[in-house]
C-alpha cells in the first residue's frame, strides 16, 4: 500500500511537471529550509518473543542547508507499554531525545525541481545519537522495581521524504516522510529480560518547512536544467 501511495503521488507530480514544461525557467527552491515535524509509528523490541508493536509519537525540529547537503533534526519521542517478564508485570515509559543526520545520495536532483526529482533527492540514509530515558515499575510481590535510568543510544536507518505541496508555489511547503530506524540501547539496572532495549522503528512523519534559510532562490545551472529536453 505504501508503494502504491508513493507511485500515485509520483504520477500526479509528473503530470503537473509536464503541464508547466512551456514555462520559462526561473529561480527555484533548492533544498534549504527549516521546520517542524510530527513523528508517529511503531517500535518493535528485538528481544520480545512476541514482537509486540509499541506506538511511538514525537516532535522534531529540522534544518536543511542548500541541496540538503546538511540535513539535521533534533527530536523527542515517547512510548508507553507493558511487558510480562519472568512472571512479573512491568509498566514502562521510554523517551528518546536525540539528533538525526540524514545523508542524501541523490541530493543534486533537488535542482531539477520536478516531483520525481524531489522524491529522489529525499531518499536518505540516517545516523542518529542521543539519550533514552526508561522508567519502569512493577514486578513480583516483594520484589517491586520502581526506577528511571538514562543511557546512550545510537541509531541507523533509511527513509524518503515526499512533498505534499510544490515548494516553488509558496515560501513554505508540506512534506510526508517514511522511515525505518534500528536503535541500539541497553539499561543495566532494568529488570531481567528488559535490559536489552534495542528496537526497530517504523516511522511516519508529517512536517512543514519554511524556505527562508538562505533567503535567495538560486537559478538552475544550465547543465542540470532539463526542462526543455
Amino acid at each position: 500500500m505504501l508503494l502504491a501511495f508513493i507511485c500515485a503521488l509520483a504520477f500526479a507530480g509528473t503530470a503537473r511537471a509536464h503541464e508547466g514544461d512551456d514555462d520559462e525557467p526561473s529561480g527555484r527552491w533548492q533544498g534549504s529550509s527549516w521546520g517542524f515535524e510530527l513523528r508517529g509509528g511503531a517500535a518493535f523490541r528485538t528481544a520480545d518473543a512476541d514482537v509486540a508493536p509499541v506506538p511511538v509519537v514525537g516532535l522534531g525540529v529540522r534544518v536543511c542547508t542548500l541541496l540538503t547537503l546538511l540535513d539535521a533534526e533534533l527530536f523527542a519521542t515517547t512510548a508507553g507499554f507493558v511487558r510480562n517478564v519472568d512472571g512479573g508485570r512491568y509498566d514502562l515509559r521510554r523517551t528518546s531525545i536525540g539528533v538525526d543526520l540524514r545523508l542524501h545520495p541523490l541530493f543534486v536532483r533537488s535542482v531539477q525541481g520536478r516531483f520525481v526529482d524531489r522524491v529522489a533527492a529525499g531518499l536518505h540514509l540516517a545516523i542518529g545519537a542521543g539519550a533514552d530515558v526508561l522508567s519502569i515499575a512493577g514486578g513480583e510481590a516483594g520484589e517491586r522495581l520502581d526506577r528511571t535510568d538514562v543511557a546512550f543510544a545510537f541509531a541507523i536507518g533509511l527513509g524518503v521524504d515526499v512533498p505534499l505541496t510544490e515548494p516553488n508555489d509558496h515560501p513554505w511547503s508540506l512534506w510526508m516522510g517514511f522511515g525505518w530506524r534500528m536503535r541500539f540501547v541497553g539499561f543495566a539496572g532494568s529488570a531481567p529480560g528488559l535490559r536489552n532495549m534495542d528496537e526497530h522503528q517504523a516511522l511516519l512523519t508529517f512536517g512543514v518547512r519554511f524556505h527562508d534559510l538562505s533567503g535567495i532562490p538560486l537559478p538552475v545551472p544550465p547543465e542540470l536544467d532539463d526542462v526543455d529536453r
